[in-house]
C-alpha cells in the first residue's frame, strides 16, 4: 500500500490482548489529530470497540475509526 507503507506487527503479551495469536496493523490518519487504524487479527473475531475507536469489519479486516 503506497499511502500507507508501515505495517506493525505485534505478539500478545500473556494474554493481556484481544487476539491470541498475533496483530498485523496499518496507521492510516486522516488528518493531524485522527489516528485511525487498520488492524488484522488471524481469528478475525473483532470486538465493537478497540484502540478508543469503534470497528468497522472490511473483509478480514476491522478498520477501527477513532
Amino acid at each position: 500500500m503506497i499511502a500507507y507503507p508501515e505495517f506493525r506487527y505485534k505478539l500478545p503479551v500473556q494474554g493481556n490482548e484481544s487476539f491470541k495469536n498475533y496483530e498485523l496493523s496499518i496507521s492510516c490518519p486522516r488528518g493531524v489529530l485522527n489516528f485511525d487504524v487498520f488492524v488484522y487479527w488471524p481469528e478475525k473475531v473483532y470486538p465493537d470497540s478497540m484502540y478508543g475507536g469503534w470497528v468497522e469489519r472490511i473483509g478480514d479486516w476491522a478498520y477501527v475509526h477513532e
